[in-house]
């Protein structure tokens, strides 16, 4: 599955807004008046910390630590 969903990331990376806001999941939302949250959650690089799930609390994890 991990493969499968890299591959669609690498196909869409360089369009990424679109592809989320064209998504039915994304039309949803816009439908619902959340455009501008798909919007910002198709936004890279922009954070240096990802929070994870991790004993049932949200922690922040470190890009570039090599963990995954």
């Amino acid at each position: 599955m991990a493969a499968a969903m890299e591959g669609a990331y690498r196909h869409f990376e360089h369009r990424l807004e679109d592809a989320l806001l064209g998504s039915d999941t994304g039309s949803r939302l816009v439908a619902l008046g959340y455009r501008e949250d798909v919007v910002f959650c198709a936004r890279r690089d922009v954070y240096r910390l990802t929070p994870i799930l991790s004993g049932g609390e949200l922690r922040p994890f470190e890009c570039g630590l090599g963990l995954f």
